[in-house]
């Protein structure tokens, strides 16, 4: 694969230094992401002793049933799956050393993780372990049930071509999903090796009752480990029918994702927090799912510990994608970063309506909304067997993309995870002729045109991807802030992992400086 590496210099004007501001809107809770030095899970007396000391849980968020260090057996059971085991192996580094905690009560995390750190040298890193926000939006249009705009992205054209492949599984991360649909229980992916509902984790996974559907609140709700209906909000039962609903049965809804199936995980109880968003991101990499979609996030400092959850579903083979944010989730705006979306091996999604226009009020346009798609007009299922149009926002436009990845997973089975997101990305149309008005124009990608999915030959293009950066200053010495007039070298890696490409140019632009503070001076 080819790597290029491009210097570019820049001088900076009228601010004291560079800085991101993130917002922590959650400064109290109960649950913190800590890494050690070392893998411990061998040394139970240290566990034992940290747990007495906070009089509380603390459990590895990757099992050693599925860890490769562990349990060899999984060398056999990776075999043929396309997976790079060795990729598997350096991601499981840290996350075998990746535990979470459950404090008994709330605290200032910030705070506590720092005091962890303190009195606990074994503790490499510790982190707050914030809930998500669901990404939905309720619009007060009189007619807005009328509207939909699916067409708009060719989907009767492209299942014309393709219609996807029960061997690929959708799993939606959501707050729940009504597995009993008419038009989603026959979408579901079934694990074999479990019984269902008789509370004994058969198969022996470490996930009791994982047959069509896993629950994460199983010890908390009357329903069980297996049922992952939630009666009090319909959000992941909307998302599911959007990436899968059952195709061409006479019933309802199609899918985007076709003959594609559905594995549901309820990382939520009845409100709209995702409490086990992390863990339910592992749980599709041990199960090797081909598609994860996350319908949640929010604006937040970046996590090197939920990059590394990510790494490594990346290396079991799962292709992330999820929502890019909605404005004023915990007071976000149209610009800041949103996470999970922002990390590295996922792709975000943005949200436009039936016309192709950005939805101004509502869908973010950081930097990590790489795609558009759209979610204002979508159809969907609805809990107790129901169907309604979306209420609009990324959580719903989310799973459309997902529904295309799992599409183009299934017709070109040979690409990874970041090819499979990266060919998607660019399988796009040009809206900005539909966008003229927006203020910041250059910060619109193209919207998903699906029968380039299925039609465009992966390998016909280059997808250039940066892989890291360096900042330095005049003298050429490495650093990572800078005062106003100084001037900055950037160098950026880039590395091509689809089709060959040769002459390679690149500039450098900005896309949103309202205060006029950088000027590119070699681009």
């Amino acid at each position: 694969m080819n790597k290029i590496i491009f210097i570019i210099v820049l001088t900076f004007f009228g601010i004291s230094s560079i800085s991101f501001s993130q917002k922590d809107e959650y400064g109290i809770g109960n649950k913190i992401l800590v890494r050690f030095k070392q893998d411990i899970r061998n040394e139970p007396s240290e566990l034992d002793y940290l747990q007495e000391q906070i009089h509380g849980k603390i459990n590895p968020i990757l099992l050693s049933e599925y860890s490769l260090k562990y349990n060899p057996k999984n060398y056999f059971l990776l075999q043929g799956k396309n997976l790079d085991i060795s990729k598997i192996q350096e991601t499981e580094v840290p996350i075998l050393k990746t535990y979470i905690i459950e404090l008994p009560r709330a605290v200032n995390l910030k705070h506590y993780c720092n005091y962890l750190q303190s009195i606990f040298p074994e503790i490499d890193k510790a982190e707050p372990y914030y809930p998500y926000q669901i990404q939905s939006f309720v619009p007060n249009d009189t007619y807005y049930s009328m509207q939909t705009s699916l067409s708009n992205i060719k989907a009767e054209e492209a299942w014309g071509v393709w219609k996807g492949d029960s061997s690929v599984v959708i799993a939606i991360s959501d707050n729940g999903v009504y597995q009993s649909h008419e038009d989603i229980k026959n979408s579901l992916y079934t694990n074999w090796g479990e019984i269902p509902n008789n509370g004994i984790d058969d198969d022996g996974n470490g996930y009791i009752d994982d047959y069509r559907g896993y629950n994460f609140l199983g010890d908390q709700e009357s329903q069980g480990w297996g049922n992952t209906t939630n009666n009090s909000v319909e959000h992941g039962t909307m998302v599911a029918g959007i990436a899968g609903a059952t195709f061409n049965n006479n019933l309802g809804i199609a899918g985007i994702g076709g003959y594609c199936r559905l594995f549901p995980i309820k990382a939520a109880g009845s409100g709209s927090s995702i409490i086990f968003g992390n863990e339910s991101i592992v749980f599709a990499a041990v199960h090797h799912f081909s598609v994860l979609n996350l319908s949640w996030g929010g604006p937040r400092e970046f996590s090197e510990l939920e990059q590394s959850i990510i790494d490594y579903a990346v290396a079991n083979g799962v292709a992330i994608v999820a929502a890019g944010g909605n404005i004023g989730t915990n007071g976000g705006t149209r610009y800041d970063t949103y996470y999970p979306a922002g990390y590295y091996g996922v792709l975000g999604v943005g949200e436009v309506d039936q016309y192709d226009a950005v939805t101004t009020e509502t869908s973010c346009m950081g930097v990590q909304v790489n795609i558009l798609a759209p979610g204002m007009g979508d159809y969907c299922t609805t809990n107790n067997g129901g169907y309604s149009y979306a209420e609009g926002g990324t959580s719903f436009s989310s799973p459309v993309v997902a529904g295309a990845v799992a599409l183009a997973r299934s017709k070109y089975p040979n690409l990874t995870p970041l090819q499979s997101l990266e060919f998607v990305r660019q399988c796009t149309d040009d809206v900005t002729n539909d966008n003229i008005s927006y203020a910041d124009i250059k910060l619109v990608p193209g919207r998903l045109d699906l029968y380039k999915v299925v039609t465009v030959d992966p390998f016909s293009i280059p997808a250039l991807k940066p892989s890291d950066y360096l900042w330095q200053n005049s003298s050429g010495i490495k650093v990572n802030r800078f005062a106003t007039k100084d001037t900055a070298y950037l160098m950026i890696k880039i590395k091509n992992i689809l089709g060959k490409t040769s002459n390679v140019k690149f500039a450098l632009s900005d896309a949103y400086d309202p205060a006029n503070s950088i000027q590119v001076i070699q681009p």
